[in-house]
């Protein structure tokens, strides 16, 4: 097990088609209308591409073990930094450097500087202020 959230479990598994590292989540449902939701919700995320979000890796299927435990088998593309959370702790700690290289990492903070001024931008005050006075 590589990680745990309030939905389930995250598992490294080995993928032998494509000869890399994945991983699988296991999505915890309660009956079987909550694994159709994480079903629908997980084939919505194979109509995504974007660096940022880890990429589905085939088609989630159902594990029922037993009569009481039904999962969400989720395969997707192993993030090897962790999660948002571990990245997170990595910039505070300050450990990017080591696994991005400098140049790199002053890119990155140049664009999380542009990020914060777009979304400073954006807020519904500046937003009021410029249709107001346009």
């Amino acid at each position: 097990m590589i990680g745990e959230g309030g939905f389930g479990k995250v598992y490294l598994v080995a993928d032998k088609k494509r000869k890399k590292l994945a991983a699988l989540k296991l999505v915890s449902c309660s009956d079987e209308r909550n694994a159709e939701l994480a079903l629908e919700e997980a084939l919505m995320l194979s109509g995504y591409s974007h660096p940022n979000i880890v990429a589905l890796l085939g088609e989630p299927f159902l594990i029922a073990i037993g009569v009481d435990a039904l999962f969400v088998a989720v395969p997707l593309e192993f993030a090897a930094l962790g999660d948002l959370t571990c990245f997170l702790r990595m910039v505070r700690a300050g450990s990017l450097e080591s696994h991005f290289g400098h140049a790199v990492l002053t890119s990155m903070k140049s664009r999380s500087q542009l990020l914060l001024s777009l979304s400073c931008l954006h807020s519904p005050l500046v937003l009021f202020i410029l249709l107001f006075y346009r």
